[in-house]
This record gives C-alpha cells, structure tokens and sequence, in this order.
C-alpha cells in the first residue's frame, strides 16, 4: 500500500509538472500571437493600411491567442493576458470603418455585420444599481494595468475605452474612462511623433514652445496652467488645433470637478443620514452645510463644461468646412452632461450628425474612437436608423423592389416619381414643401449664426430637386 500511495504521489506530481510545462508553453505561445496581431494592427491603422482587412486580420490572431489561454483562474497571468487581449479585440472592433459593402450588400471585405458587438437596449433601474458597484472595481482594474504597463498605450487606451462603453450609462464613470483613454491615445501619438532634447526645445518659436508648456501642464493635471499656456499661444498665432487643446484642458478640469463633487456630496449625505439617525440636530446641519458647498463644486464644473464648449466650438469654426470631429463629439458630450432636456436633444441630435457626416473621414485610431464613442452616446436605434440612411445615399436595395436611379429627381432609395399615383404624388408635394419651408428655416438660422451644418445643407438641396422633380411630373401629367 505504502509502494503504492507513493506511485500514486509521484503520478500526481508529474500530472501536475507536466499541466504547468503545458500551461507555460500555452502562455508563451499566446503573447507570442497577441504580439503578431499587434503587428498586423499597427501596420493596418498606418497610413496607406488597410484599416478594414488588416484590423480583422488582427482581430484573428488576438482570437486565436484567446483561444490558446481558454478559461483561467483569476490572478493569474494568464487571466491578465486574457483580460488585455479581450479589451484590445472590443476596442479594434468598435474602431474598425464599417465595410461599406455591408450596406450595399455587396461582398464584404471583412467580418459581417453580425461580427460587430452587439447593442444593449435602455438599461432597467436595477441593472443600473449592478453597474453602480461593479463600476469602481472596473475602473480599479483599468488603473491597476496602466500602472503596470506604462509603456503600452495602446493597450491602456483600450482597457479603459472599454470601461468607458461599458458604463456609458453611468456618466461620471464613462467620462473619466473617456478621459483616461484619450490620455494615452495623446500619449501614444507622442511617442510616433518622438521627442526632442531642450536644446531643440529651446530653438522652437515662442508660440510652439507655449504649446508644448501647456502639454506639459495637462499632462501633470494642471489643467488651468495648461489653458492659459494654450492662450498665450494662441495670442500669437490663433490654429483649431490650439484652441481644442484649450477646450481639452477645460474638459477635463471639469471631469476632475465632479469627481471632487461626488465625494464632497456622497459624504455629507452620509454624514446627514448618520446624523438624522442620532437625532444630532447640530450634525445635520453641519452636513446640509457641507452638501451646499458640494453644489458649489458642482457649478464650478458647469462652468467648466461651458468654457470647453465655447473652445471646441471656436476650433471647429476655424476648421476647415466647419470639420472637426473632436470638437464635435466633445461638444455634445458637454451637453449630455447637463441636466436640461433640451441639452439632452441637443446632445442626441449631434450624435447622429456625427454618425452621418464623419462615417468615411476617419483618419486615424483618435479619429476611430471617437466616431464609437458617438455610437455609444448616440444609442442603438440611431445607430440602426444612421446605417439605413447611408444605405440609402449609397444605392443600397430597401425592402421595396424598386427605388429612384436619380433620373427623375429621385434619391438612392426612393420611389421613381413615374410609379406614383397622382394622388401619391400630390400628398407627397405638400409634405415636401412644408418641411422644405422649415429646414429652409433652419438654415439660414444657421447661416446667421455661423454655423455650417452640411446634413442640413444636403437635405435642403436634395428637398428643392424632389420639388422640382414633382412639379415637373406633374406639369407632364396635367395635373396643377
């Protein structure tokens, strides 16, 4: 018995060697493929790659290398890597264009749309609670590996843009994922850009010297000292990309603001409820007090968000046609956070204008996330309802057999004008033209204003060829 309890002991230990040798070759081999699919990623998101094939060429081998770590236990380094490679796969796919083709129903060039994650609808109150504690440990975690991995941008920007999409619903914790990712999207621009020795530092113009005192600031958190730094640079020469830094150093001087809120205002509530159980009138007042100044930090915020909007808004004015996706996107980010509902409109109104005027000039990985973080805020309805339209512009066949080639004055996707009845015909002028006299209306607001609005330009272009087009359809039939 005692021979064999000790052959059943040493079987066991070889078991076990022989399960960490094979666990370690599996580790081994997965960084190994991981690390292949950050190759093919880098050179696919290059300029001149091919954003479309080689991110899902990518995305194969980061599978592949999940594939080879299956389910490990927690805390080890396995799970860690799991954990990394997952948060790359969401954020390259999230961030990869959409095959055009998907829309045209032509052959696709990459994964299908059923590929693409799939969108959560409105959250219950008590899924919202469960995302409330799981909130701070994610965020943990995100911050943990950042620490870890001080050198990996890539990889931080996408463990926390994942945070970010998780908890989009809760926008304290979202904005600072945000916040955080984009940090080290800055940070690894930085490091393609290169740096330079003080020497070199020393010789650049006083303006591009200001500048780069301001990235210096906003990288240590000073964000006041970072705007002014953006001001007195653009006092000597005024460029978009300036003032956005300005609107950046606002925005997340307001992120840290309601950060500094949420505490002040959590614990005198906590304060005042310990204090009411006591019957400690003196207390509770004091905790009434201390939740008023908490709502002074909160309007301190408020006028930081105002103050980045007004900035972002100045970039974009200056921009080319009125382009600028990130002022764009932080623009109405500054919206939803406000409490208003007509901010909120406005916010979900410019979520969909960005779907639709930014889709093809994403330039680059900042430009890609950004474009997701507007899917994200703008919701999986106006995302479907976005995708349908872009089909429409581009030819793409609906539900209906026929649909308008443009000969007669007809869009990709609506009825050639010949197949309508002339009562159709009739109810669809009226209609027309009444919302042709309002987005008419709303251009010239617009225009007043300042603003270019290139959504609201083509509707209007398009309204009046379709007018047209009816009235010169109904001229041939006779109809008046």
């Amino acid at each position: 018995m005692a021979s064999a309890s000790r052959r059943a002991f040493l079987a066991a230990v070889i078991a076990a060697l022989a399960s960490s040798v094979a666990s370690a070759s599996s580790l081994e081999e997965a960084r190994r493929v991981y690390a292949e699919g950050k190759v093919l990623l880098k050179a696919a998101r290059a300029p001149g790659g091919d954003v479309v094939k080689g991110s899902h060429a990518a995305i194969a081998k980061f599978e592949r290398a999940a594939a080879l770590l299956g389910e490990p236990r927690d805390g080890t380094p396995e799970a860690e890597l799991l954990q990394d490679i997952n948060s790359v796969i969401f954020w390259t796919r999230r961030t990869t264009p959409m095959d055009m083709s998907e829309l045209t129903g032509g052959p696709s060039g990459g994964a299908s749309q059923e590929d693409r994650p799939p969108r959560a609808g409105p959250v219950s109150r008590a899924e919202l609670a469960k995302l409330a504690r799981e909130a701070p440990a994610a965020l943990a975690r995100a911050e943990a590996y950042a620490r870890a991995h001080p050198d990996d941008h890539m990889s931080c920007a996408a463990r926390f843009f994942e945070v970010a999409d998780r908890y989009k619903d809760l926008h304290d914790v979202a904005f600072r994922a945000i916040t955080r990712a984009q940090e080290f999207q800055r940070l690894a621009d930085a490091d393609k850009a290169g740096g330079g020795s003080e020497a070199e530092f020393a010789a650049l113009p006083r303006d591009v010297r200001l500048v780069r005192q301001g990235d210096r600031e906003y990288a240590a958190k000073r964000f006041d000292e970072a705007a002014a730094r953006y001001r007195e640079a653009i006092s000597i020469k005024a460029a978009p990309e300036r003032h956005r830094k300005v609107g950046h150093a606002h925005f997340s001087r307001a992120q840290a603001l309601r950060e500094e809120y949420t505490r002040a205002y959590l614990a005198a509530r906590k304060a005042y409820s310990s204090a009411m159980a006591r019957k400690d009138k003196a207390a509770a007042a004091r905790a009434a007090q201390s939740a008023r100044g908490a709502g002074e930090i909160a309007n301190r915020a408020r006028d930081a968000y105002l103050e980045a909007e007004v900035a972002f808004q100045k970039a974009r004015r200056m921009s080319p046609e009125n382009i600028d996706l990130d002022s764009d996107v932080h623009i109405a980010l500054a919206n939803l956070i406000r409490r208003k509902s007509s901010s909120k409109r406005k916010a979900a109104d410019m979520f969909r204008r960005i779907l639709l005027t930014y889709h093809d000039k994403l330039t680059d990985d900042q430009d890609r996330t950004l474009y997701a973080l507007a899917e994200t805020f703008a919701g999986p309805a106006t995302v479907e309802s976005v995708r349908k339209t872009l089909a429409r512009k581009m030819g793409a066949k609906g539900p209906k057999a026929s649909v308008g080639d443009g000969s007669d004055g007809s869009t990709p996707g609506e009825r050639p004008l010949k197949e309508l009845s002339d009562k159709e015909l009739r109810a669809e002028y009226l209609e027309l033209k009444a919302k042709l006299k309002r987005d008419e209306l709303k251009l010239k607001s617009a225009q007043l204003s300042g603003r270019f609005d290139r959504d609201l330009i083509e509707r209007v272009n398009a309204g009046r060829k379709r007018v047209e087009a009816i009235e010169a359809e109904a001229s041939r039939r006779g109809l008046r």
